[in-house]
């Protein structure tokens, strides 16, 4: 059971990754680059066609110890997605007792040298981040 959750969890952050690119695709496709690092402090959940069915909502991270395991949240005070581990048996956190998986968004950027010598950044995209530290076997 913990390895079917640890793959519907990893596929499902995949997913949130993929949502996050294509919509800094599309960004960039409509000529608003300048708009892409908003995506870094909006729920990524709102970009999915459908968002997954243990999804909870947008949650401050007080209010984050009272929820059940197996579930995901979008933590509104700092800006990320939680996983709630339900299947702990196998599952050891870096930090004792700690069973949320925090990922957070991160802006990519580029550097790009120009016929004249002269390097320039540029916005290439977002991903989303594990911020957490784990074992799960």
């Amino acid at each position: 059971q913990g390895q079917a959750e640890k793959a519907a969890m990893e596929y499902t952050a995949s997913m949130i990754k993929s949502g996050l690119w294509t919509s800094a695709a599309s960004m960039m496709m409509a000529d608003h680059v300048a708009d892409i690092p908003s995506l870094a402090e909006r729920n990524p959940l709102n970009l999915l066609a459908q968002k997954p069915g243990n999804y909870i909502g947008e949650i401050d991270s007080d209010k984050a110890q009272e929820l059940d395991g197996g579930n995901w949240f979008y933590d509104v005070s700092k800006h990320q997605v939680v996983y709630i581990v339900g299947q702990r048996r196998d599952f050891i956190p870096a930090v004792p007792g700690d069973f949320m998986i925090r990922y957070g968004m991160k802006v990519l950027y580029g550097e790009m040298e120009l016929a004249t010598g002269e390097t320039v950044k540029y916005v290439a995209g977002v991903t989303l981040v594990p911020l957490s530290t784990y074992t799960w076997h």
